[in-house]
Parts: structure tokens; C-alpha cells; sequence
């Protein structure tokens, strides 16, 4: 399926489309990735490995037999989830058409390190709107060392839909990514 012409759907991606518009379809990955969790595989030719979670899903482009960094044989055997700093405060949303048991058009996990009312680090990340999840790293870039104000997590959040490319039927993909984003911030800022 190409990702112009007549496959294109409603749910499909609306960024890095160009070669393969699925989305990634795992909502715990978005929360874990923020949360800079791991997974434990073993049964490999070389043992047990750890591997990141932001660094196991593949993008759909590459030639392989797995979407994951997964050798054959290997399975998982757990995930773990490092402690939080102090001052971690986190926030996942996510927009469905209808209910809570749709597939969902978005979802965002967003943690932040506070100091008062100061970003001293953070994670945000977005799924079901790219083939792999996406990390929001220039709307990091912008939080982090000032003062979270709504301005600065509105700012953030057309940031982090800045190169956006959607597809005929998916277009409004873009301004609820932008609204989730904006309130998932203000939610984990809020703690």
C-alpha cells in the first residue's frame, strides 16, 4: 500500500508518510518511551540483552522479518522502568472519535523534572500519528530551563506538529495532535 493515492485513510500517519502511512498501533509504547523503559530479551545466540524501548520499534522502511529489534528465538521477558527523579511529574492523554475502546487518532505521554514552576528536563512523546513513535524534541528543547506558562505549552505544541505532512483525509490529525499536546503538558505540569 502506497501512502498517496487512493489508500489513503483517516487514521493514517502524518508524519514520515512518504514511504509507509500506518501508524504505530501500540498505546503502552508511548507511555514507556517517555518514561525511558527498557526491555529485557532473552533466548538469543548471545543470552539476555537490554534493549531501549525508544530504540527497539523500527521503522516500517527497513528490510527485516520483525517491526522490532527482536532476533529470532529472542522473546521478551520483561520491561523495566527506571525510578522518576525528583520533581517528575508525567501525563498521558489520548483522543478518540468516540469512546475510550476506539483506536485512538493520537496519544501523548509527556514527563517533566520540575524545579517550582521551571522544566529541567523533558519527555514527549506521540503516538499514532507517525510509523514509529515520535519524540517531540524541539518542543523538549523549547520547555526546558523556562517557566511553563500556557504560552510556552502552546508554543511547544505547534512545535511539535511543525513538519507535519498529511495525507488527504487526515489533515484535522493535525490541530487535535497540537491540542493534546498542549494539554498533556499543562497536565503533567500540574501533577
Amino acid at each position: 500500500m502506497g501512502s498517496r493515492g487512493a489508500d489513503e485513510k483517516q487514521h493514517h500517519a502524518i508524519f514520515d508518510n512518504d514511504k509507509n502511512a500506518m501508524v504505530h498501533a501500540s498505546t503502552p509504547a508511548t507511555a514507556l518511551v517517555a518514561y525511558d523503559a527498557s526491555a529485557e530479551l532473552a533466548g538469543g545466540a548471545n543470552g539476555s540483552r537490554v534493549v531501549k524501548l525508544s530504540d527497539f520499534f523500527l521503522p516500517p522502511e527497513m528490510q527485516r522479518a520483525h517491526d522490532a529489534r527482536i532476533e529470532t528465538g529472542e522473546v521478551m521477558t520483561r520491561v523495566i522502568v527506571p525510578p522518576l527523579n525528583a520533581g517528575a511529574k508525567a501525563a498521558y492523554r489520548k483522543q478518540t472519535e468516540r469512546d475510550s475502546y476506539d483506536w485512538p487518532i493520537c496519544d501523548v505521554a509527556v514527563v517533566l523534572t520540575m524545579e517550582g514552576q521551571t522544566v529541567q528536563n523533558a519527555s514527549i512523546v506521540m503516538g499514532w500519528v507517525a510509523p514509529t513513535l515520535r519524540r517531540a524534541v524541539e518542543s523538549e528543547r523549547l520547555l526546558i530551563g523556562n517557566r511553563l506558562t500556557d504560552g510556552l505549552a502552546r508554543q511547544a505544541a505547534r512545535a511539535a506538529v511543525a513538519g507535519a505532512t498529511p495525507l488527504a483525509k487526515n489533515g484535522y490529525k493535525v490541530p487535535v495532535l497540537e491540542t493534546v499536546v498542549r494539554r498533556t503538558i499543562l497536565a503533567a505540569a500540574a501533577g
